[in-house]
């Protein structure tokens, strides 16, 4: 679990993404210590950031010339954070449009990250294993898909408006035993 997490970060700052079209994209792995406009979190937003499971895929010492293993299956939170708006700018947008944009800006980064979780399902090779050469393992995008934004009772409302998607990222990986 803790190299998906490692490798989803590196996947994910390795696309080079724009925040509109401009700074590149803050990724953390687990909560920021300081909190961008826009941002994306691997982890960290809450508790449990990871959950899952594991069960016996073969038992003993061989089994066919393969090792003994493990079948693990586990989400990892994925967290898309975009704040649009502040009060004291003449320049800000209406909240109507702020929320609209925060909403927009979620979805295109999350698309962006789906598309190179596409193009590279190992995650850098996290999730494949090699020991038997069979490659087992995969990722997947959505497990679990989550919108939150800002709501009147939320006490910077006024300043502007936030959208946070929360993403599950699905992952299976057989683990061997030497």
């Amino acid at each position: 679990m803790p190299s998906v997490i490692d490798g989803l970060c590196t996947l994910i700052r390795g696309l080079g993404l724009k925040v509109n079209g401009n700074d590149t994209l803050d990724v953390f792995d687990g909560l920021p210590t300081d909190e961008p406009e826009t941002y994306v979190m691997v982890g960290g937003s809450g508790n449990p950031v990871s959950t899952g499971k594991q069960s016996w895929a073969s038992l003993g010492a061989s089994n066919g010339g393969i090792p003994a293993s493990r079948d693990e299956e586990y989400d990892v939170e994925l967290t898309i954070v975009s704040w649009v708006g502040g009060s004291d700018d003449a320049n800000a947008p209406s909240s109507s449009d702020a929320q609209r944009s925060a909403r927009q800006n979620v979805f295109t980064i999350a698309a962006q990250i789906e598309t190179g979780l596409r193009n590279d399902p190992s995650i850098g090779g996290t999730v494949y294993s090699s020991a038997a050469g069979d490659g087992t393992g995969w990722a997947s995008w959505g497990t679990d898909v989550r919108l939150d934004e800002t709501n009147d009772g939320d006490d910077d409302a006024g300043m502007g408006r936030k959208a946070v998607l929360t993403v599950h990222i699905g992952v299976f990986k057989r683990l061997y035993s030497a």
